[in-house]
């Protein structure tokens, strides 16, 4: 209802939470432009963390993009980005670094990959999940 009334009004973006693809398919269907599934996405936040993978954070971003945090693997410590060259390894870009108290926004292809580094990582789940493989 509330979804329908703030069409009527010409909110401009309206989002709605829902519990189901059923709950979803409706909202959508009303007008609503992005549907959150917030326990959904909490489910798979505790999945990917209970697994025991080097995964920090998972954003679902899209139906197909996904942005991760990730412990860099110990045998990308003293490399850089171009010779790590993950987008065409993985399909995957490097986003930030996140390195002890500072973060590297957009970091250069130079950029040497340190021990104890963060890497925020955006690409499609099925490269995602393959770059997890080798992590």
């Amino acid at each position: 209802v509330a979804a329908v009334e703030s069409k009527e009004y010409e909110i401009p973006m309206i989002y709605a939470k829902a519990g189901t693809d059923m709950q979803a398919r409706i909202l959508k269907k009303v007008g609503v432009d992005q549907v959150i599934y917030p326990e959904i996405e909490l489910g798979e936040r505790l999945a990917r963390s209970i697994s025991g993978k080097s995964i920090i954070e998972y954003i679902h971003f899209s139906e197909e993009y996904s942005i991760v945090e990730v412990n860099s693997p110990q045998n990308w410590a003293g490399k850089t980005l171009k010779e790590l060259d993950v987008r065409n390894t993985f399909n995957i870009n490097i986003i930030a670094i996140r390195r002890k108290d500072r973060t590297i926004v957009s970091p250069s292809a130079l950029e040497k990959i340190e021990k104890e580094d963060n890497l925020i990582v955006i690409g499609e789940d099925q490269y995602l999940k393959k770059m997890e493989k080798h992590v």
